[in-house]
C-alpha cells in the first residue's frame, strides 16, 4: 500500500483513472513501466500527426523543403566556418553569405539569430535566384531583404535608417508574413515594425532564410530546433515542434522532478518507506529513464533539454545559498550518470550545456541578474560533479566555456534603472576648469548573495530634477555600490568554477584519468594558439572576444592564486605566491609549448643553433634536471648575481603544473586582454570630452548677453544635447569603473605585472640563454604597467596597493636595462620599450623611479639616449630628452602651447597622453648628460651631430610642406590638404619644436661643447648650431600670415603648430649662448654668430617684439609678437630678450663699421656660397671652404663633388708655422 501511494504520487492518475479509482490495479515497481507506456508513451502517441508528403506541404502551408532545417553549404558565398549542427557560423572571408535548406511561399514564419559578435552582418530572406559576391549580399540584389543593426538600416537594392543598434548577445527574430507582403524583425523580443513592404509574391519568389557577414562575425541561427526565446504570436518555425516527444518528456520530467528535492519542494515519501527513499527514488528513476533514454538520442534532444531539463535544474537552486552546494542538482546528476548509458549521456550533456551558455550569454541583461545568477550556480553544480566536468572539459564545447566567466552589461535600458541619478567629477566645477578625466567610484566588500547585495542600497525613485550636486553624487555612488555587490557574487561562483578547473584531483574517469589542472592547461593553450594566429592575421576574434578574454583572466588568477597558497602551505620551501615567477629554463626545455612565438633574441630555430652549447651545459645542470619533473620544480635561484654561476643560491620550489597555467594567464593578456582594456578605457576619454564641451557651453551662456536671445536659445540646445551624452556616458563609465576597472582588478593586475617582471629577471640572471625569453613578456611588462597607470584608478592616489613603490622601481630598472639590452633584435619590440620609456618619465612619481636606479645603468640608458640620432630610435629618444629639460627651458613650463589656447583647440589629438603632463625635469639626467659630454668627446660629437643633422632635415621638411599647404588654400577650387601630408606637417613640426629644445638644454647644462674652442669639435659646431638656428628664426618670422592661415584649418594633425614653439625654443639657445655666457665666451660667440651669413638683427627684434622698424629704418606693418603675452615667460626671461637685442645691435654696428674685403666669385666655396675657398682636398684637387667640408666628413668620408675618398685637407694660405703646411688626416 505504501509503495502504491508512493509511486502515485509521482505518476498521478490523470481524469479518466481517477474516476475509476475503486478498479484501479495497485501499482507497484513491476507494472511501473507498463503503466507509464500506457498513460504517457501511449497517448501521446494519439496525438501525432500525419507527415505530409513535402509537395502537400508545400500546397497546405507554403514551406518547401526538408523536415530538418539545416544552412545549405552548398549556397554558400565565400568561406564561413561552421558548427554546432551546422547552425554556428563564422565568417572568413570579406562578405560571407548562405542560406538554410527551406523556402516558404505562403503564411507566416520566422527565425532567431543569437548574435555572437555586433559588426556588420544583412540578415533576412533572399530568394534561390540571387547571386552573391564577395561584395554583394543579402538585401543587395533586387529579390533580397536584410536589417544591419550594426550600421541601423535596411537594405533591398536601396538603404534606409530602421531599427535599433544591435549588440553582441543579442536575439534577433526574422519575421515574414508571406500573406500580408511584409518584412519585419525584432530585438531581444520588441519587435521594430515592418522593415518591407510589398514585396515580391507569386509564381518563382519563395523566400529562403539569409544572412551575409563580414569578416570575423558569427553568428548562431535557430530555426526550430529549439525553443524560440521570443516567440511571435502567430508566426510558426521553420521547423517542426516535436509535440509528441514534447509530451511525452513534459510528463516524464515532471514525474523524475517530484522525486527530487527543491527550495521549495520536499519528496513525498510515506512514512514506511522513509528509511528505502534512495533505493525507492533510484527504481522510480531507472524506470522514467528507461523512457527518457531513447529520446535523447534522437534530433529533438535539444529541444526537449532546452524545454524541460534546464528549468528543472534552474527550479532546484537555492539562489539564497548560491555557494552551497545544491543537492537537488547534485542528485538529478546522480541519477543521469547511473541510469543512462554512455552513448544516451553525451547528447544531453553537450545539449545542455550548449542551452546554459546560450541562456547566459545571449539576451537583454537586467541589472539584478538574478537569471545569471541562477544559470551558474547550475554551471558550479556541473563542475562540481566529476563525470560531468570531465565529460564538459573533454569535449568540444568546452571553448565556450569562457562566455560563462564573462559579465555582460546592462543594456540600455536596464543601466538607466541601475543608474537613476548619474554624477561624474567636474559636474560642479567652474565651467572654465576641465574635469579629471576619472570617475571615482567606491566599492563595498563583496556580499554573500545577491539578494544581500540588492538590500545593501535603497535609491530614491522620486528624486527631483533640481536634486543637489552632492545627493546626486551620494545616489550615483550607492547604484555603483550596488551594481558592483550583485556582479560580486556571480565573480564568486565564476572563481569557484574555475578552482574546480585547477584541482590536481585523482579521477577514475573513463574518458580522461588526468587531473582537470592538466586538461586545463591543455585547453588554455589550445584556445591561446586560435587567438594567436587569429590576431597574427589580423583577423577580429569573435569566438573568445576581449570582453569575454578579460573575464577570463580575472577569474583565473584569483583561481590560481588561491591554490597556489594551498599548495605553498604544504610544501617546504616553496614560494609564496606574492613571490611566484617562471623559472627560465621553461623557456628553452621546450616543456611548454609556445608555437611560433618569436624570442627575445630571435626565431627559436636559429637560438637552438647558435646556442647549442649552452643549451647543454643548462641541461646538465640540477636546475634544469629538477625541472623535468612531472608537477615539482625545484629551482636554483641567484639571490643577488646576473650569472648562472652565482654562488648563494637558494634552494626554492614551484609547482610546474601551476607554472604553465600561469604562464597561459600572461600570455592571455598580450594576446587580447590588453587590446580590450584600452578599448574600455575609451569610456573614460569620452566621458572627459563632454564633460568639458557642457562645462565650456554652460561658460558661454553665462558671458553671453541678454538681448541675444537668438544665440542664447542655441546655447541652451547644446547644453542639452551634451548634458543627454554626458549623463549617457556617467552611466556607462559607473559600470566601467565598478567592474572593469575596479579595486580588484586593479591588484590583480599589478600582481601580473610583478610577476611579469620577477620572471624577466630571473630569465636576465640566466646569461646568454635569456635570448630565449618569450618576447610577449618584455612587452607585458610594459603593457601591464601602462594599464594600471593609464587605465584604472591612479595608483597614486591608493594608498592600499601593497609593493607600489617597489614595483616602480622594478619597472624603472626593466625599462633602463631592456631600452639598453643589444640581444632584443625585434625592432617592434624595441619601439614597444622606448615608447614605455618615453611614458614613464613623465611623471614625477615615476621619474624620480627611473633617477634613483644603480647609477651605472642611469649612466648607461643616458648613453644610448645620446647614441640613438644615427638609429630608427631616434624620434622616441628625443621625446625623452625634451621630458628631462620640460619645465627648464625658456618659456617652457606649459603642457599646453599658449598660443593654442585662445583658439580653443587642445594639444592632446595625436599625441601621448603622458606628453600633457605637467613639467616635471631631472636634474639626475641633466648632470648625466653633462659629465658624458666632457668625459666622452666622441660620444658628445656624433650626438651633436645627429641632432643637428636631424633638425636640419626635419625643419626643412616641414618648411616644404607648409609652402604646399599655403598654395593649397589659396588655390580657387578650396580643395584642402590631404590627411597624410598634413600629418607629416604635423610630425616635422613636433621634431623641429623638439630636437631645438634638446640644444638649448646642451647649450645649457655643457655649454662648453659649444663655447669651449679648444676643444677640437666646438668651433665647427657652435658654426653649424648658429646656421640652423638663425635659418629656422628668419623662416618663421618672415610671414605672420603662415601660421596664421593654418590655425584657420583647424585640422588635427597641425593643430600644433604655432610660433611661439619654434620662437621660445630659439630664444632659449640664444639667450643661454649670447647672454647667459661668462665674459670671457661671450666675444667668441657672439663674433661665430655675426659672421653667420644668413644672420639678420630684425629677426632678433622679432623675438623682443620689435619688428616696426627694420635696420634701414622702414616702418613694417607686420603684427607685433611679443613674449610678454604669455604667461609661461617670466619678466626675467623678456628682459634678457631685450638685453639680448640690444647687445646685438651694438656688436653688428660695430661690424658693420669695419671695411667689408671684397671676395672673387671664382674662389667662392661652391657648397655654401659664403665664404672663400680656404682648403683643398687631397688626392682629388677639388676645393671649399673649411667649415663646409669639415661638417661633410663627419657624416661621409668621400669628396662632396667627385666622390673619392678624401686622404686629407690642406689649407691654400697655412699660416706662418715651424711646419711647411698645415695638413688634416682624415
Amino acid at each position: 500500500m505504501a509503495t502504491d501511494q508512493f509511486l502515485s504520487s509521482i505518476f498521478p492518475a490523470d481524469e479518466d483513472e481517477g474516476s475509476l479509482a475503486s478498479s484501479r490495479t495497485e501499482l507497484n515497481f513491476s507494472n511501473l513501466q507498463t503503466r507509464i507506456i500506457k498513460n504517457i508513451v501511449a497517448k501521446s502517441e494519439l496525438n501525432r500527426k500525419q507527415v505530409l508528403e513535402p509537395e502537400e506541404r508545400a500546397v497546405a502551408d507554403g514551406r518547401i523543403g526538408g523536415e530538418t532545417v539545416l544552412i545549405d553549404i552548398s549556397s554558400q558565398c565565400g568561406t564561413m566556418n561552421t558548427g554546432i549542427e551546422r547552425m554556428e557560423l563564422e565568417s572568413q572571408s570579406n562578405f560571407s553569405s548562405v542560406r538554410a535548406n527551406v523556402c516558404v511561399c505562403k503564411g507566416k514564419w520566422m527565425y532567431e539569430v543569437f548574435l555572437g559578435s555586433k559588426g556588420i552582418m544583412q540578415l533576412g530572406w533572399a530568394t534561390v535566384r540571387c547571386r552573391f559576391t564577395n561584395e554583394e549580399g543579402v538585401g543587395d540584389t533586387a529579390d533580397s531583404y536584410a536589417y544591419d543593426g550594426h550600421r541601423v538600416r535596411k537594405w533591398n537594392m536601396a538603404t534606409g535608417k530602421y531599427g535599433e543598434e544591435w549588440m553582441a548577445g543579442d536575439i534577433i527574430g526574422c519575421l515574414i508574413d508571406m500573406d500580408e507582403g511584409t518584412i519585419s524583425y525584432s530585438r531581444n523580443g520588441h519587435l521594430m515594425g515592418a522593415a518591407f513592404k510589398d514585396i515580391k509574391r507569386g509564381s518563382g519568389h519563395a523566400y529562403f532564410p539569409a544572412v551575409s557577414l563580414s569578416y570575423g562575425e558569427v553568428i548562431q541561427m535557430n530555426f526550430g530546433a529549439t525553443p524560440f526565446r521570443y516567440p511571435v504570436e502567430g508566426f510558426r518555425p521553420l521547423q517542426d515542434k516535436p509535440d509528441v516527444d514534447l509530451m511525452k518528456a513534459e510528463q516524464l520530467v515532471a514525474s523524475f522532478n517530484r522525486l527530487l528535492p527543491a527550495p521549495d519542494r520536499k519528496p513525498n515519501i510515506p512514512e514506511p518507506l522513509t528509511a528505502k527513499q534512495d533505493s525507492l527514488t533510484l527504481l522510480t528513476v531507472s524506470h522514467i529513464f528507461e523512457q527518457l533514454g531513447p529520446m535523447m538520442m534522437e534530433p529533438t534532444c535539444p529541444y526537449i533539454v532546452e524545454t524541460y531539463f534546464l528549468p528543472m535544474l534552474l527550479d532546484s537552486c537555492n539562489a539564497e545559498a548560491p555557494f552551497d552546494v545544491q543537492p537537488g542538482i547534485k542528485r538529478i546528476l546522480e541519477m543521469i550518470w547511473v541510469c543512462l548509458e554512455d552513448f544516451e549521456i553525451q547528447p544531453l550533456m553537450d545539449s545542455l550545456i550548449w542551452a546554459l551558455v546560450k541562456s547566459y550569454w545571449h539576451g537583454p541583461v537586467n541589472p539584478d541578474y538574478i537569471k545569471q545568477l541562477k544559470l551558474l550556480i547550475v554551471a558550479l553544480s556541473l563542475m562540481r560533479h566529476d563525470q560531468t566536468c570531465k565529460l564538459w572539459m573533454s569535449g568540444p564545447l568546452f571553448n565556450k566555456f569562457p562566455f560563462l566567466l564573462h559579465i555582460r552589461p546592462p543594456d540600455d535600458k536596464g543601466i538607466k534603472s541601475a543608474f537613476p541619478q548619474v554624477w561624474w567629477e567636474g559636474i560642479q566645477d567652474s565651467p572654465s576648469q576641465p574635469p579629471p578625466t576619472s570617475t571615482t567610484v567606491s566599492t563595498p566588500d563583496a556580499p554573500d548573495s545577491i539578494e544581500e547585495a540588492t538590500g545593501a542600497v535603497e535609491h530614491d525613485e522620486t528624486s527631483t530634477p533640481m536634486m543637489l550636486v552632492d545627493e546626486q553624487r551620494e545616489s550615483y555612488l550607492n547604484s555603483c555600490m550596488l551594481i558592483k555587490g550583485r556582479v560580486t557574487v556571480l565573480e564568486g561562483l565564476q572563481v569557484e568554477m574555475c578552482k574546480i578547473l585547477m584541482q590536481m584531483d585523482e579521477s577514475n574517469s573513463k574518458r580522461d584519468p588526468r587531473p582537470t589542472r592538466i586538461i586545463l592547461s591543455e585547453k588554455l593553450r589550445k584556445i591561446l594558439k586560435d587567438l594567436h594566429i587569429a590576431s597574427s592575421s589580423l583577423q577580429p576574434v569573435q569566438a573568445c572576444s576581449g570582453p569575454v578574454m578579460t573575464c577570463f583572466l580575472h577569474r583565473l588568477i584569483k583561481a590560481f592564486r588561491y591554490h597556489w597558497d594551498l599548495w605553498a602551505k604544504e610544501t617546504p620551501g616553496a614560494v609564496g605566491v606574492e613571490d611566484v615567477y617562471l623559472p627560465h629554463n621553461v623557456f628553452y626545455e621546450e616543456s611548454v609549448s609556445y608555437f611560433d612565438l618569436a624570442r627575445v633574441g630571435g626565431i627559436l630555430s636559429h637560438l637552438k643553433k647558435t646556442h647549442r652549447d649552452d643549451l647543454k651545459t643548462a641541461r646538465a645542470s640540477p636546475v634544469s634536471r629538477l625541472g623535468n619533473l612531472s608537477f615539482l620544480e625545484n629551482t636554483n635561484t641567484p639571490s643577488s648575481s646576473s650569472s648562472m654561476s652565482a654562488t648563494s643560491t637558494e634552494n626554492m620550489a614551484l609547482d610546474k603544473s601551476l607554472i604553465e597555467i600561469l604562464d597561459s594567464i600572461i600570455l592571455m593578456y598580450n594576446t587580447s586582454v590588453h587590446r580590450q582594456l584600452s578599448k574600455v578605457h575609451g569610456v573614460t576619454e569620452t566621458m572627459r570630452e563632454h564633460s568639458k564641451a557642457l562645462n565650456d557651453t554652460i561658460k558661454k551662456i553665462n558671458r553671453c548677453p541678454p538681448d541675444r536671445t537668438d544665440v542664447l536659445h542655441e546655447l541652451e540646445r547644446a547644453k542639452a544635447v551634451f548634458t543627454k551624452e554626458a549623463t549617457e556616458v556617467a552611466r556607462h563609465m559607473g559600470w566601467v569603473k565598478s567592474v572593469i576597472f575596479s579595486q580588484e582588478k586593479q591588484e590583480d593586475l599589478h600582481w601580473l605585472l610583478r610577476v611579469v617582471l620577477r620572471t624577466i629577471k630571473k630569465s636576465y640572471s640566466a646569461g646568454k640563454l635569456y635570448v630565449f625569453l618569450p618576447e610577449f613578456y618584455i612587452e607585458n611588462g610594459i603593457y601591464l604597467f601602462q594599464a594600471l597607470w593609464n587605465y584604472f584608478l591612479p595608483l597614486t592616489r591608493n594608498s592600499s596597493t601593497e609593493g607600489f613603490e617597489e614595483t616602480l622601481s622594478e619597472m624603472a630598472s626593466f625599462l633602463a636595462t631592456s631600452l639598453c639590452d643589444e640581444k632584443i633584435v625585434n625592432p617592434d619590440v624595441c619601439d614597444t620599450i622606448i615608447q614605455g620609456v618615453a611614458t614613464f618619465v613623465c611623471y614625477p612619481q615615476t621619474l624620480n623611479a627611473i633617477e634613483t636606479i644603480n647609477t651605472n645603468v642611469k649612466e648607461q640608458l643616458m648613453r644610448c639616449l645620446m647614441s640613438a640620432y644615427d638609429k630608427r630610435t631616434w624620434v622616441h629618444t628625443t621625446w625623452i630628452l625634451v621630458r628631462f629639460w620640460r619645465g627648464d627651458g625658456f618659456g617652457f613650463r606649459h603642457a599646453t602651447s599658449p598660443d593654442l589656447i585662445p583658439f580653443g583647440i587642445s594639444d592632446q589629438a595625436g599625441t601621448i597622453r603622458a606628453f600633457t603632463q605637467r613639467p616635471c625635469p631631472s636634474k639626475v639626467y641633466q648632470q648625466l648628460m653633462r659629465a658624458l659630454c666632457l668625459d666622452q668627446e666622441t660620444l658628445s660629437n656624433n650626438f651633436l651631430n645627429g641632432v643637428l643633422n636631424q633638425l636640419n632635415w626635419a625643419f626643412s621638411e616641414f618648411v616644404g610642406i607648409l609652402q604646399e599647404i599655403q598654395q593649397a588654400t589659396a588655390r580657387l577650387d578650396g580643395q584642402l590638404p590631404e590627411t597624410r601630408q598634413l600629418r607629416t606637417c604635423g610630425i616635422c613640426f613636433d621634431l623641429t619644436v623638439g630636437l631645438l629644445r634638446v640644444l638649448e638644454m646642451v647649450c645649457s647644462i655643457v655649454p662648453e661643447v659649444f663655447t669651449d674652442f679648444s676643444r677640437p669639435s666646438a668651433e665647427l659646431t657652435l658654426t653649424r648650431l648658429f646656421q640652423a638656428v638663425i635659418q629656422i628664426l628668419n623662416r618663421v618670422t618672415a610671414s605672420y600670415k603662415l601660421f596664421e592661415t593654418l590655425s584657420r584649418l583647424h585640422a588635427t594633425d597641425i593643430e600644433r603648430q604655432d610660433r611661439y614653439a619654434v620662437l621660445a625654443a630659439v630664444a632659449g639657445v640664444l639667450v643661454t649662448l649670447l647672454h647667459r655666457a661668462p665674459e670671457q665666451s661671450k666675444k667668441k660667440t657672439v663674433a661665430k654668430l655675426l659672421d653667420e651669413p644668413s644672420f639678420q638683427l630684425e629677426s632678433v627684434a622679432f623675438l623682443a617684439g620689435n619688428p616696426g622698424t627694420d635696420i634701414n629704418g622702414a616702418h613694417s606693418s607686420t603684427p607685433m609678437f611679443s613674449f610678454e603675452k604669455f604667461k609661461e615667460v617670466s619678466e626675467d626671461e623678456c628682459k634678457e630678450i631685450d638685453a639680448l637685442l640690444q647687445y646685438l645691435s651694438e656688436e653688428h654696428t660695430l661690424v658693420k663699421m669695419k671695411k667689408q674685403e671684397s671676395i672673387d666669385a671664382e674662389a667662392i666655396c661652391t657648397i655654401c656660397y659664403a665664404w672663400p675657398q680656404n682648403v683643398t682636398f687631397d688626392p682629388c684637387g677639388h676645393s671649399s671652404c673649411k667649415p663646409c667640408i669639415t661638417r661633410h666628413l663627419m657624416n661621409s668620408k668621400d669628396c662632396f663633388f667627385c666622390k673619392e675618398p678624401v686622404v686629407k685637407i690642406k689649407e691654400n694660405n697655412p699660416p706662418i708655422s715651424d711646419n711647411d703646411e698645415d695638413t688634416t688626416d682624415q
